[in-house]
């Protein structure tokens, strides 16, 4: 399946970050239900892609999986993991 190619960046929204990367959160929006999914400042994400046409982030957290909506992931600001070891 080819998936949308995406940026590399230093710090940037995790909607336009690199696909299949892992991410350290930075700024999260004030909304209640980031924290209860595991999204806050410090928290790691590995950004497995985007959908096409503007749809949802898909993340993997520890084990599990996420759609963010891409209002909500263009708010997300991250840094690439620098710690990576996959």
């Amino acid at each position: 399946m080819k998936r949308r190619k995406s940026k590399r960046c230093g710090k940037c929204n995790i909607y336009n970050a690199e696909n299949e990367t892992a991410f350290v959160v930075e700024e999260v929006p004030d909304l209640a239900m980031l924290p209860g999914l595991g999204i806050y400042p410090g928290s790691i994400v590995y950004k497995e892609y985007c959908c096409r046409l503007g749809g949802p982030v898909v993340l993997k957290l520890q084990n599990r999986r996420v759609a963010i909506g891409k209002d909500v992931a263009s708010s997300i600001m991250v840094e690439e993991n620098s710690n990576e070891h996959d």
